[in-house]
């Protein structure tokens, strides 16, 4: 009979055990020749799973077997049912596809499976296999994530900015890695947030200029994609994750599936978070396209608050002055709201002023962070202190356990399970203290007077200054939306913006800067009324 060969291994690991392409297709062939078949053809396939048909050279066998006209071949000869298929239903689906066209699937290793009456016996070494294949998934997703606990590096692309380093700590094959900082590629990973934040460039902006100064990125040009990855990929704060997504329908995991890896930061988490909250808020969804290009200051921000809509510029009969309208009234009709028109330069400069001088002044700033602080402890905060306590007892109870053991007390099997659910308590608070330093308190409280006093002195100074476009990129950071109505302006905006913005001023004039990360975005207006102030303030 015609006959070709298909071969296939998952990883390298397998040519440990003898299931290497070679040592397959020897075996076959020798099978074909013992059973006077003719070879005329092979498949095969390095680095694919069993457990899908996402393989190319599994596709192409099925094509030439199963597209039009006659097959080119009567049997497909494989190591074993493994090699062929490690899904259960898969398989039966693709042998019956096969024997609708005369071509066989046969194993070299499994004689017993190839007897068309063993149908029963085929599929139940199909199912083995199936979960033989899992529980080899369960093994290895095991031995990485504990890898990864370690700190060591698991695989896959380098960040821009590291490199691998080996360690003495032996592997499967050498030594385990870890990633380490690259000093040559450190400088433009800075250069990119600098640019981001303080040049107010987003990312084509970026890889152009890299681009045209003759950076390259390991030798090739920058993209969008490239730049982008680097202001959004947590490695430059310190935090490598591992087991992000499976690794077959790139569906998230749990949270408690992810392993997060501690590696040497290039940015501090707090300008991380503060490229994190400008890269937001420069989204289309969050913000018009007119409110990042217009040099009018409130425009995209200012809303109408007789009717909720957008207040744009508008010019006077003689188009010599300029006023904030509501467009509601532009384009619909005068008769749908009653919000009048705004002076714009009066305007402006009412909201800059009661921002210097009242929202974000050093009481005004103490009394957002008192609140969040009270905030996030009423709420699913981590008290530290509780933590610390809590770990301490545990730890007393085990010692006392321990010692008990030690002077002859049996080890039965309620001792036992006693044992283990306090060790589990203490590495689940070993995990919550540790993971600590990524807590919105962490960063809130690490806030002290003097970078308030700091950040609110700096920013009343370059917010009253129109001579430079700082206080339009500080409105467009801090300030969600100003809302207008009759002779008040109610300014909203979020605590994330407010606290990184504060620790990366303290960065700035080399103050106290904890590497903690901040994760939360909630309003920093305290309550309804609470930054309300009149226009003319």
């Amino acid at each position: 009979m015609r006959a070709v060969l298909y071969a296939r291994v998952s990883t390298g690991r397998q040519v440990d055990f003898n299931l290497s392409i070679p040592d397959q297709v020897d075996t076959m062939k020798r099978w074909c020749a013992q059973n006077d078949h003719e070879i005329v053809g092979e498949y095969l396939e390095e680095g694919c799973s069993g457990t899908d048909d996402r393989r190319p050279a599994f596709q192409r066998m099925l094509a030439d077997a199963c597209g039009t006209g006659k097959s080119p071949f009567d049997l497909i000869v494989v190591h074993s049912l493994s090699r062929f298929f490690r899904d259960e239903v898969e398989f039966t689906i693709n042998i019956r596809r096969l024997d609708k066209h005369k071509v066989a699937v046969v194993s070299v290793t499994q004689e017993g499976a190839n007897i068309k009456e063993n149908e029963l016996y085929r599929r139940i070494l199909a199912l083995m296999d199936e979960q033989n294949s899992r529980e080899n998934a369960k093994h290895t997703m095991r031995c990485m994530k504990r890898n990864a606990e370690r700190g060591f590096f698991n695989g896959s692309h380098v960040p821009f900015g590291y490199r691998l380093e080996e360690t003495s700590e032996p592997a499967r094959t050498g030594h385990k890695k870890l990633l380490v900082l690259n000093p040559l590629e450190v400088p433009i990973v800075e250069r990119i947030y600098n640019l981001y934040i303080e040049r107010d460039m987003g990312v084509k902006d970026i890889a152009s200029l890299l681009n045209q100064e003759g950076i390259t990125r390991r030798g090739a040009l920058w993209s969008t994609t490239s730049v982008y990855q680097i202001i959004t990929n947590p490695v430059y704060k310190g935090e490598k994750l591992f087991n992000q997504r499976h690794w077959r329908t790139r569906e998230k995991k749990d949270e408690n599936e992810i392993v997060r890896i501690p590696v040497e930061p290039i940015v501090s988490a707090e300008i991380f978070e503060l490229v994190k909250e400008k890269r937001i808020s420069r989204s289309p969804k969050k913000s018009h396209p007119r409110r990042l290009t217009s040099p009018h200051l409130l425009t995209g921000v200012l809303r109408c608050g007789e009717c909720g809509a957008a207040m744009t510029m508008a010019t006077g009969k003689s188009n010599t002055y300029f006023y904030y309208r509501c467009v509601t009234r532009t384009k619909k009709h005068l008769d749908l709201c009653s919000a009048k028109m705004v002076p714009m330069e009066k305007m402006d400069r009412a909201i800059l002023s009661a921002l210097a001088d009242k929202v974000f002044s050093p009481e005004r700033v103490g009394v957002m962070l008192r609140e969040l602080k009270s905030r996030l402890q009423g709420g699913s905060g981590i008290r530290f202190d509780d933590l610390v306590k809590q770990s301490d007892m545990v730890k007393f109870k085990l010692n006392n356990l321990y010692r008990a053991v030690e002077d002859g007390i049996p080890v039965d099997a309620l001792l036992k399970q006693r044992l283990d659910q306090l060790k589990q308590q203490e590495a689940e608070l070993s995990r919550k203290m540790a993971g600590y330093e990524h807590s919105p308190q962490a960063l809130a409280e690490s806030i002290t007077s003097e970078e308030v006093k700091t950040f609110a002195g700096l920013l009343r100074e370059r917010l009253l200054n129109r001579d430079s476009p700082f206080s339009k990129e500080y409105l467009k950071l801090l300030v969600r939306e100003v809302e207008l109505k009759e002779d008040r302006a109610t300014v909203r905006g979020s605590y994330c913006s407010l606290v990184g913005a504060i620790k990366y001023t303290a960065q700035k004039q080399n103050l106290s800067t904890p590497q903690e990360v901040l994760r939360f975005n909630s309003d920093w207006r305290a309550w309804r009324d609470s930054n309300s102030r009149p226009t003319d303030s």
